[in-house]
């Protein structure tokens, strides 16, 4: 499958506040067109005049997308006369840089995710799943800098099979990290971990999951954790869970829906949540639903896709979602 990457010149220049505001809408945008664009729902139609084309590539998941140091960062996988490699370029209001080959010699890499480093150095987190020879898969970590050179990686994140990940930044340059694993960077860690900074292992960080993490959203010192567990921490809390950072509790929250939650993002004081659930926060919801964090009742909007929701993106206005329906 051809992946395009692209941006709506005009859209960018209609935004009324110039500088992070821009880049801000811009992440929006863009998140939403490789959406669209992992779909195959990609309109040939779109005038050429008004594209900025930022990566083409073979390969079943959309390109990574950051906005981390001041720009925009892409990376996706690569494929030519060289084998395969990493490739990314970045995306400021001057322009896009040219395209960088990541000194990462994958195997068979997929799954890629970016996000943020150390705000001091202006790093971004690199991770992604690559499957060796013998089909063992493993997560990886890369620390690339505004210039896209590597500072540090690639890094064996997980120790034995690793099926699948999420992930999202701590605010201090380290990560949260779920997925399906066991062990990671030298820790027994089912399925939910913290990575500092440095790359190492919160060994004080134990709170685990019974099943599948599948999404990670970080709101201030709240960590949403949603997948196809039914405890976490030792506490019941069926495929939707808070965790409280400062004192690294799961919280009351308790909206139990009856299937996986896939995707959950924050418009407001609501949690959008998607996935193949039927029901949650005591109501009829299909695949998607909002609750805000301070109830456990799921509240009036219900928009009923017919299939599974597996991605949402959502500002202060607006919430998109995609998935299996039609």
């Amino acid at each position: 499958m051809l992946i395009t990457l692209f941006a709506i010149k005009g859209w960018m220049a209609s935004s009324p506040s110039p500088g992070t505001n821009v880049l801000r809408r811009i992440v929006v945008l863009l998140l939403i067109l490789a959406l669209i664009g992992a779909s195959g729902a990609v309109s040939s139609q779109s005038d050429p005049a008004n594209v900025l084309t930022i990566a083409q590539a073979q390969q079943t998941d959309a390109p990574a997308l950051v906005f981390s140091g001041g720009q925009v960062i892409a990376a996706w996988i690569g494929s030519d006369e060289r084998g395969v490699h990493q490739d990314a370029r970045s995306l400021t209001e001057a322009g896009l840089s040219a395209v960088v080959t990541l000194p990462l010699p994958p195997t068979h890499p997929y799954g890629q995710q970016l996000f943020p480093g150390d705000s001091t150095d202006a790093t971004t987190h690199l991770l992604w799943l690559d499957a060796d020879q013998n089909q063992q898969t493993t997560l990886y970590s890369a620390l690339p800098v505004p210039d896209l050179s590597v500072t540090r990686g690639p890094v064996s994140v997980s120790e034995g099979l690793a099926l699948d990940f999420t992930a999202v930044p701590d605010g201090e340059g380290g990560y949260y990290v779920g997925g399906e694993f066991e062990h990671i960077l030298g820790g027994s860690r089912a399925r939910l971990a913290h990575v500092l900074a440095n790359g190492e292992l919160d060994r004080s960080f134990e709170l685990q999951a019974d099943g599948r993490v599948t999404t990670l959203y970080r709101r201030g010192t709240t960590l949403i954790v949603g997948g196809s567990f039914t405890h976490i921490g030792g506490q019941s809390r069926p495929h939707l869970a808070a965790i409280n950072l400062g004192t690294e509790e799961v919280t009351a929250w308790n909206p139990a829906p009856n299937g996986t939650v896939k995707t959950v993002a924050f418009s407001g004081a609501n949690a959008y949540v998607g996935g193949s659930f039927t029901s949650i926060g005591g109501e009829p919801r299909n695949h998607l639903a909002a609750i805000e964090l301070g109830s456990n009742t799921a509240a009036a909007w219900n928009p009923e896709p017919n299939g599974s929701v597996n991605q949402i993106v959502a500002d202060e206005r607006d919430v998109y979602f995609g998935g299996g329906f039609t």
